[in-house]
């Protein structure tokens, strides 16, 4: 087996491991906690502390990468796993205060959502090291294998109860620990030494200031990002409820979370035939105006046959966002930002998390499910709006060369 091969099968098994393990931990979040006693406000306060402990943990992670080179990132994503099994170890404990419960899972949560950016990172030390591997198969079986957990788990929990999730949470994250650590190490397989977020050697002397400097589609992208995920926090934290409102279970649940995943695949094998069609910023517009209409089905649902319907609807939104995503943005900036500004759309849709969870639980338990509803769709369709303004500011925009270029 090529090399390229072998590394892609293993990156497939630790991204499906990976996303278990999210999934049984976080996938539920409302269901788990609120097993323990938590309401949405609370449900929703963890939420916010997850998102805020992820964007410091993503920070100060790359900094101690860029800075330490030699020390191989697969060691450094499995720490992370054992930080993370040491906060869910926690939850296992019954009677713990309300206050620590929250705290050890907002940990655990951040520690596995900071991996996130470090499997992308890992897999641009192999592209940069000149093997060409490719994420877009490891990624869409890492999907159907997330849509797969979310089904059985949502049955599980119907037969049994929530208790489950956390064993599988800590099953598949030693699952994980192993697949990683037996990627092959970079430096023995090229004498260029990469450091794990630095594409080349103009990275090191660019700041956020002057990658952000004059760069106002880069600036209104990041904003349309913080706004969509602020408006999408019930089909993310919430959908329990919307189910629960239209008669379902937890078995209608993970169905839903089963469609809602599955369909990406498709749409992710199929984007370079897409993107040799359609601009980037074309099939985002189309993939935002998508999540909008996907809302709009949630708030219009009476039954649980238009609830499947909305989260099919992914296949346009999330499927076309994330691979298009990353072609727009590396089309707004210079070589050496590439990688930063992807670590920057994902603080964003962090940011938009943050404010979305917030303010999602406590509108939830003030107002009911229908006006979260409506909020959440109005929200979704302005990010769609300043996402059309983004794709039209991107058309005459160039980025500068570097001082000194």
């Amino acid at each position: 087996m090529k090399i390229e091969h072998r590394i892609e099968v293993n990156y497939a098994g630790a991204q499906s491991s990976f996303w278990i393990g999210l999934c049984a931990l976080t996938g539920f979040t409302a269901v788990l906690l609120g097993s323990r006693g938590l309401g949405d406000v609370q449900v929703g306060y963890t939420s916010s502390l997850l998102s805020v402990l992820t964007i410091v943990f993503q920070l100060i992670i790359s900094n101690f990468s860029d800075q330490r080179p030699h020390i191989a990132l697969r060691k450094i994503i499995a720490v992370l796993y054992l930080l993370a099994m040491a906060s869910g170890a926690v939850l296992l404990s019954g009677g713990i205060p309300i206050a620590l419960l929250m705290i050890m899972f907002a940990m655990g949560g951040a520690f596995k959502g900071t991996i996130i950016g470090l499997f992308n990172a890992l897999v641009m030390q192999y592209v940069n090291a000149g093997i060409p591997v490719r994420i877009g198969w490891p990624r869409g079986t890492a999907s159907v294998v997330y849509a797969v957990c979310a089904y059985v788990l949502g049955r599980l929990i119907e037969i049994y109860s929530p208790d489950i999730l956390v064993p599988v949470f800590l099953c598949a994250t030693v699952v994980s620990i192993i697949l990683v650590l037996i990627m092959p190490d970079v430096s023995t397989l090229t004498d260029r030494s990469t450091p794990a977020f630095q594409q080349d050697r103009d990275a090191a002397r660019i700041s956020y200031r002057q990658m952000l400097s004059g760069n106002t589609p880069l600036l209104l992208f990041l904003l349309a990002g913080v706004v969509l995920y602020s408006g999408q926090t019930t089909a993310f934290l919430f959908l329990v409820r919307v189910v629960e409102s239209r008669g379902g279970g937890a078995a209608e649940l993970g169905l839903s979370m089963f469609i809602q995943a599955g369909v990406e695949m498709p749409i992710m094998f199929l984007s370079p035939w897409i993107l040799k069609r359609f601009k980037p910023g074309n099939t985002l517009v189309f993939a935002y105006f998508a999540y909008a209409f996907k809302t709009f089905l949630l708030l219009i649902s009476r039954s649980m046959s238009v609830v499947y319907i909305s989260m099919s609807f992914n296949i346009f939104s999330f499927g076309l966002y994330c691979i298009s995503s990353v072609y727009f943005v590396n089309g707004l900036v210079r070589p050496g930002e590439r990688v930063r500004a992807q670590g920057l759309v994902a603080l964003c849709g962090a940011a938009g998390g943050i404010i979305g969870s917030v303010f999602a639980g406590q509108v939830l338990e003030d107002y009911g499910i229908q006006t979260l509803l409506t909020i959440n769709t109005l929200v979704s369709l302005s990010s769609a709006f300043i996402m059309m303004l983004c794709n039209k500011t991107s058309q005459n925009y160039a980025p500068k060369p570097l001082p000194g270029n």
